[in-house]
Order: C-alpha cells, then structure tokens, then sequence
C-alpha cells in the first residue's frame, strides 16, 4: 500500500471519527484506559502517541488538570480537530503533528506514562515504534497499549454497539439515537473507511494479531510486562508494561 494513499484514508477517516468516538464501545475503552491509567500511580505526564482527535486526552484532563498531556498525530484533520476542541474546552494539553514513525523527534524521558490506542497497528513493523516509546518514558515510566486483535471487525463492533445500546435508559437511548441521526455523513464516512481498514488488514497491510504476539513485541522493546488482557469481546487487546532500560 503506498504513502500517500495511506496519508489520504487516515484524513478521510478523520473528518468523520468524532462521531464513532461516541460509539459506546468506545465510550468504554476510553474509560478503561484511563483507569489504567489512574492504576499506574504517580503520573506526572501522558504522552498519546497516535492521538487522533484528542478526545482521550480531553477526558483525562477532566479527571486530572495537574497532569502534563501531551499528544502526537500525523492527520492534519485530527489534530485540528483537537486543537478546536481543546480550545473550546480551554484545556492546557500539547498537540504535535508526527508520525509514530518520527517519535526520534521527540525527547528523552518526556513523559512517565506513554499511552496508544489503535495506532501501533497501522505501522509495518510495530518494533521500531516501541523501542522509541521505551526512550521516551522516564525511569521506570509505564506503557498502555490497546491494539485490535486479529478478531477484530468494524460489524462485530457495531454488533457489540446495539448489545450495549439495549441497556441503556430511554432517555440515554433517545439521546445518542438523535446524535446519531444528526451525524449521518460522518458514520457514512466512518463506515467506509473501517470496510478499507478491515480488508487491508486480512491482506496484511496493518498489523491485527494475537495477545501473546503483541506481548512478545513489546517484551522485547525492553519493557516487563504488569498486565495483559482482550476486551470488547476481545476485539481489543490491552497490555500494561514497564520500561527496563535502553535496547
């Protein structure tokens, strides 16, 4: 798959994906996450490598203003779409526009807890990305790691969306039901997208597998690893780990 064509589907997919971030699945990974997060103990500083439109970011300064946030993206789309929101929501987080693959631009040990959701997966080899996260962290600092699983599917998580959606209230249900109305072009935009991304991943174009392979991954960027664990029927894979030293 070439560059630009893969520049070109992450902007696509960015016009549209704030309106799948108040999916329920997702609404319930960003809770986990942070809770992971929050389990790490003293966190000084956050770094979001694969940030996208920031909305983690934004959640985690509800919960914790002292914290330093900073995110990183190389959409033009999502990170002016983060810039907005945290201005509108008057947040004091950092936005940069860099790949995952350009992480030697950032410094050493600039934060003490690096955390990435659905990106490592989009790289060719996730390898390189992880041994310049282990530079990035501080002694002892803490990776969260959320990666699809080779389960994973954009129907089978619309399906877990409706499972969820039935538990809900009548006026959470009107409420998001509207929302989702109101967004229409946006879904549309999302769907498309997420149908590219599932069959360029069954071609081996993206990087969706299973936990023990991602564990190993990570092992052997230098990190020990806290915790493992698949979600979302498992369609998510999460593994929490500490930096070791300099590989």
């Amino acid at each position: 798959m070439g560059q630009f064509f893969n520049v070109l589907l992450w902007e696509f997919y960015g016009i549209g994906y704030d309106a799948i971030s108040v999916s329920l699945p997702h609404r319930y990974l960003r809770q986990e996450v942070i809770k992971l997060i929050d389990a790490q103990g003293r966190v000084h500083s956050v770094m979001d490598v694969g940030c996208g439109t920031g909305t983690l970011l934004l959640e985690l300064s509800s919960h914790h203003s002292e914290i330093k946030l900073s995110g990183i993206d190389f959409s033009w789309v999502m990170l002016t779409l983060a810039r907005i929101k945290k201005f509108l929501w008057n947040r004091k987080i950092t936005f940069s526009r860099l790949s995952i693959s350009e992480l030697d631009q950032v410094s050493n040990e600039s934060a003490n807890v690096v955390v990435s959701v659905n990106a490592i997966f989009a790289t060719n080899d996730p390898a390189p990305v992880l041994t310049q996260i282990n530079r990035i962290l501080t002694t002892n600092g803490r990776l969260v790691l959320v990666t699809p699983s080779d389960n994973f599917s954009f129907g089978r998580m619309l399906k877990l969306h409706r499972q969820i959606f039935r538990k809900l209230t009548v006026i959470q249900k009107i409420a998001l039901s509207l929302f989702t109305i109101l967004t229409i072009p946006l879904w549309i935009i999302v769907c498309v997208a997420n149908v590219i991304i599932d069959v360029l991943a069954t071609r081996g174009h993206y990087q969706f597998g299973k936990l023990d392979d991602v564990v190993n991954v990570v092992s052997n960027a230098g990190f020990k690893i806290i915790s493992q664990t698949a979600f979302l029927d498992g369609q998510e894979l999460t593994v929490v780990a500490q930096k070791m030293g300099a590989v």
